[in-house]
């Protein structure tokens, strides 16, 4: 039986975006592994990790996406969870086992044998990151590839040593409240490039009274995660000739987004997409990546990389950053045109005149993020339209997928 299909199935008729629903469900298998599979590269060696962070304006159900997926692992027997707020040197010593009852370390969650695997799973980011948490993001931003031994220090231990840790993250967060964890400076080569920004608008369907799942097939996945956990114990997984190929020519297409605050992403799209083809291989009970996991996962991550511009909105593009992104949000959450001068009364604080509204109104005309009628102004939504090419499979994403516009 299909994991991803059964899980996608499992939480359709719900209001959560599918797209969340499916990267969750990556993120959780990549947990669950841990350091138990990796695919040999060169030297080293690339692991299942993901770091994910769910982005979307207020209502859109993102943490409804991260709730089931923790539950799941909870039930095949996975425990080691991050939900407290991630103070530095406390992150540490937890990964380096030395956590006290007296100290702050309960905040993470479970205690379990190793400590260094340890999944993030934070319904508001803010609340995991802080403000600006610079030891933090510089930690979390050596430990996304890391290999073998990790070395640290803290206030209380001035030498401690990580051995092989294996940290996943999957978050939430606001296109406004993104600046509030994160400083634009990261943006770059910085912690950022690491995540996958899944980005998403609310669904047309909406589900006043939905139903839960059924105890079958909750059961059905827990047993299928628990196979996962136990079919892989430090093992190098394989790669087929006709994967290998199409890899490939993916690395020398260079797909990339088309945005400059992303250049330091697209450096790392490879190891994001290798990472991607395990956790799918994983999924399927496979002891090797073929060039059906490896289309599988270049689709997903390539339809999810055509709205990462908008997970960032207008953090790190000017001084006027957050009077764009009001307007912005405010446009793209009316279910009709809006005039000026409901923007305006919409917007209260964040601009002062008509004029201005008008001004940012033709800028995001002259991006292609708006068009205007006679009502006034409202998104610009274009369908997406796939490559053609053995590299992409447009036939294993859900309709629901496939109606996301640009």
């Amino acid at each position: 039986m299909n994991l991803i299909s059964t899980y996608l199935k499992l939480y359709e008729e719900t209001e959560t975006p599918l797209i969340y629903t499916r990267w969750a469900l990556h993120v959780g298998i990549g947990a669950l592994l841990k350091h138990n599979l990796y695919l040999p590269f060169s030297s080293t060696k690339i692991f299942p990790n993901l770091y994910v962070m769910l982005m979307g304006d207020p209502g859109v159900r993102k943490s409804t996406a991260i709730y089931p997926i923790r539950s799941h692992l909870l039930n095949s027997g996975f425990s080691n969870f991050s939900m407290g707020k991630g103070h530095n040197d406390d992150f540490i010593e937890r990964l380096a086992g030395e956590s006290t009852e007296d100290h702050e370390l309960n905040l993470f969650g479970i205690e379990s044998e190793n400590q260094s695997d340890i999944f993030v799973c934070a319904e508001e980011a803010t609340d995991f990151f802080g403000h600006q948490n610079h030891p933090l993001l510089g930690t979390l931003t050596s430990l996304w590839d890391h290999v073998g031994k990790y070395l640290a220090s803290t206030r209380r231990y001035k030498k401690l040593t990580i051995t092989d840790p294996c940290i996943s993250i999957l978050c939430a967060n606001t296109p406004v409240s993104l600046s509030e964890s994160f400083p634009v400076q990261i943006l770059g080569q910085g912690l950022l490039s690491r995540f996958i920004l899944v980005y998403s608008e609310r669904r047309l369907d909406r589900f006043a009274f939905p139903e839960p799942p059924s105890k079958s097939d909750v059961d059905t996945v827990n047993e299928l995660l628990s196979a996962i956990a136990n079919n892989y114990h430090n093992k190098a997984i394989k790669m087929e000739p006709a994967a290998k190929k199409l890899l490939e020519k993916i690395y020398y297409t260079s797909y990339k987004v088309d945005d400059i605050r992303f250049s330091g992403y697209n450096n790392r799209r490879f190891a994001h997409l290798l990472k991607l083809c395990i956790t799918t291989a994983a999924s399927k009970l496979e002891d090797s990546i073929t060039d059906e996991t490896v289309a599988y996962s270049n689709t997903v991550l390539w339809h999810t990389e055509q709205v990462m511009p908008k997970a960032l909105g207008e953090f790190g593009r000017s001084k006027s950053s957050e009077l764009n992104q009001a307007v912005l949000q405010f446009v793209y959450t009316a279910d009709k045109a809006v005039s000026a001068q409901e923007i305006l009364a919409g917007c209260k604080g964040a601009i002062s005149s008509v004029e201005d509204v008008i001004k940012v109104c033709r800028l995001f005309i002259e991006t292609g993020q708006f068009q205007s009628d006679r009502a006034g102004f409202l998104p610009k939504r274009n369908q997406i339209s796939y490559p053609a090419g053995s590299e992409f499979d447009p036939s294993v994403l859900t309709s629901q997928e496939r109606m996301m516009t640009i």
